[in-house]
């Protein structure tokens, strides 16, 4: 006996209410892996800079958008935060250009 046989012998033999219970758990268990994959994937973002001016952050955003690099904007667009292994490189290519003034 296969063992998608099994399965079938199995699912014959239980009731309504069981079948509902056992179909809910398996997508149950589904939302939860994808929902679980989807946040493993998120990159790791620590913070950049904060405390900054509207037109700081602005200049900044800009020039981390050209590098094709995600960034979050928080606390009303005053922090920004990149993924953590671009951190310091940003943090170089900033200072080179004059970025943060304060």
């Amino acid at each position: 006996m296969s063992f998608l046989q099994k399965i079938q012998a199995v699912w014959d033999n239980i009731s309504i209410v069981q079948r509902a219970l056992l179909v809910a758990v398996v997508v149950t268990l589904g939302i939860v892996g994808a929902l679980l994959f989807q946040w493993a994937r998120r990159p790791d973002m620590r913070m950049l800079y904060q405390q900054l001016s509207a037109e700081e952050a602005s200049k900044i955003t800009e020039k981390i958008s050209e590098k094709g690099i995600a960034y979050e904007l928080r606390n009303g667009g005053t922090t920004i935060y990149a993924p953590k292994e671009h951190v310091y490189q940003l943090r170089l290519d900033m200072a080179k250009d004059g970025l943060p003034v304060g």
